[in-house]
């Protein structure tokens, strides 16, 4: 997923004002309030609701607008901006990372305690800091974090389709090998999975010194099944969706990634130097998670 330059304290102090905030009593209403809701005959009001917003997600709204309005003044100086092409381009990067972990975008928005529009707005906050600390990044940087990295084990890229009874397993295993059907329906149509019923659960890499020998020797080629076996206490197949030697990749195929990897931690730097010299007054009754 996209790195946030939101800072970590920050992050943990939004989540928990979506967790904890805390409720306020039902003040009297208004006759001029528009009604929002009705229960068993008692209106709710507009400026109750308003009120009950304000102390669950007061503080972090304004801080996140705080965010917002320095990121937008620092870019605007520099003369950078975002379009909604580049938000939509990292937008569909972050719904096809959330994919190939088995899950939705309405799910991953639902854990990080984020509306659509909220996301959004923290995605052009990131790209529009990214942009503007991204020309500092230096070929010689990237190359230095390259060679620091560790060799990788020789791996699989594997996802699985799990089922009931072994009996059920070795009919679909004989199916999916006979070519009456494919991966993808029988994902849809029998894994217990229901976050891997479109390519399958996926595992991620895992690493060949961790799966048993009997497993490998089916794994010979992408698209190739593993045997039937007990997983979780279910009955499962494993395929292996693809390959990786042991050791560096080559520098081509991490480069653009390392250069993400070093604007995004720069740009979380910089946002924090912001922060701490802009002259930010916090006014109004808003309260922070836990007082």
């Amino acid at each position: 997923m996209t790195n946030t330059v939101w800072g970590g304290a920050t992050c943990v102090m939004l989540v928990a004002t979506l967790v904890l905030g805390s409720l306020v009593p039902i003040s009297p209403a208004r006759a001029e309030d528009p009604v929002v809701a009705t229960v068993n005959g008692q209106n709710l009001t507009e400026s109750q609701l308003l009120a009950e917003l304000k102390a669950r997600y007061g503080y972090m709204a304004r801080e996140a607008m705080i965010i917002s309005m320095i990121s937008e003044q620092y870019a605007k100086s520099k003369n950078m901006s975002v379009t909604e092409d580049e938000i939509n381009a990292a937008v569909a990067k972050d719904q096809a990372g959330v994919q190939a972990q088995g899950g939705t975008m309405e799910q991953w928005l639902g854990s990080q305690g984020l509306t659509v529009m909220a996301y959004r707005t923290r995605v052009r906050n990131n790209l529009l800091l990214q942009k503007v600390v991204a020309e500092d990044i230096t070929n010689e940087q990237v190359k230095s974090v390259y060679e620091k990295m560790p060799p990788q084990p020789e791996a699989f890229h594997l996802t699985y389709i799990a089922v009931a009874s072994k009996e059920e397993a070795e009919k679909l295993r004989a199916d999916l090998v006979a070519g009456t059907l494919t991966w993808e329906q029988a994902a849809k149509q029998y894994n217990l999975d229901p976050y891997g019923r479109e390519k399958g659960t996926d595992l991620g890499w895992v690493p060949k010194a961790k799966l048993k020998d009997d497993i490998v020797a089916n794994l010979q080629r992408d698209g190739d099944l593993s045997q039937v076996l007990e997983y979780g206490g279910h009955w499962a197949m494993l395929r292996r969706e693809a390959y990786r030697a042991q050791g560096r990749p080559p520098f081509e195929q991490v480069e653009a990634d390392l250069r993400e990897q070093l604007t995004q931690e720069a740009a979380q730097r910089k946002l924090m130097s912001l922060m701490n010299v802009a002259d930010i007054k916090r006014l109004g009754d808003y309260k922070q998670p836990g007082q």
